[in-house]
Formats: C-alpha cells, structure tokens, sequence
C-alpha cells in the first residue's frame, strides 16, 4: 500500500507555508510576565515545545544545525529543534508547533538564511540534555511556564500533532 503525504495542523490550515507564521501569531502566549505568540515555539523556544511533543506523544527529539557547524560544541550552530515521529530506522514525518510534516524540505525552508536543505544531523541531545539547555537560557520559572503554554496549545489542537496509526 503506497503511503499518502500526510499534513495536518498549519501544514493542512494554511494553503501557503508563508501564511502559517500570522495563524501563529493569533494564539496568545504568557511566560515570564511577558505577552507572546505561539510564532515564539517556532523561533525562540522551540525545544520546549519539543519536549512537550516528545512528552505528550513519545516522539523522537531532534534537530538540525546551521551550515557552518564542523564539530564542536552544537548549542552554538542550533537552527530548530522538533520531533521526529520515526518507524524502526527512518523518519516517516516531523513536528513542530505548525503540526505534522512529511515534507522535510518544506519544513526546513523556515530556516533557509541559516541552513540549506538537507541541514548538518548529528545525535540530537536527549530530554534531560535539552531541558537544561532550555532552562539555561530562559530560567527555571519561565521555562515552566512556557512549557505549560505548549501543553495547552497541544491539548487544544490534538489534531494538529497526533499522527494515527493510519496516517503512517
């Protein structure tokens, strides 16, 4: 049986990719005592909605580095973080706050000043790893909230990043 292209959340919603980023936009975010939208889980924090994916789901935590990276240490060269949802041996799809993607190329485009498809993959970091780091950068309190935001954003669109068996 031949698989189908499978998209859904923003990927499905929006007809043009370069809409995505205003439906962002409307969903309201507050961590740190500060007003965000939920475009701050695709460009700022998107390893914590990553580890609320990964969490609430299971899926695979990954991410792709800028172009420049050679080795070393890989926080410095991040581009995105995401999941990947996976069968034994490949990536069938990935996720993000914009929903479910087979088409990696498409996915990645977001980040094109920073990295050319396919992007540099080395071992992404494991949850205990990408936590720390998330809590390094926005502090403990505020990555608490953030998380909390991107549990809500997952458990008022289900659809938009549960992948059914059907659909793999």
């Amino acid at each position: 049986m031949e698989r189908t292209i499978m998209k859904t959340g923003l990927w499905a919603k929006c007809a043009d990719p370069d809409d995505i980023c205003s439906v962002l936009e409307k969903i309201l975010v507050v961590a740190g005592g500060i007003n965000f939208d939920a475009a701050v889980f695709l460009h700022g924090v998107c390893g914590i909605f990553a580890l609320a994916l990964h969490d609430q789901f299971g899926y695979k935590l990954d991410w792709v580095l800028d172009d420049e990276y050679e080795g070393g240490n890989p926080w410095a060269h991040l581009v995105h973080v995401f999941c990947s949802i996976t069968d034994s041996e490949d990536i069938l799809a990935t996720v993000d706050v914009r929903g479910i993607s087979d088409d990696f190329e498409l996915f990645i485009d977001e980040f094109a000043d920073f990295v050319d498809y396919p992007g540099v993959w080395v071992s992404p970091p494991s949850r205990e790893e990408l936590e720390r780091e998330m809590i390094r950068e926005v502090g403990a309190e505020t990555y608490k909230e953030y998380y909390q935001a991107a549990m809500t954003i997952i458990e008022e669109h289900p659809d938009w990043y549960s992948a059914g068996e059907d659909d793999l």
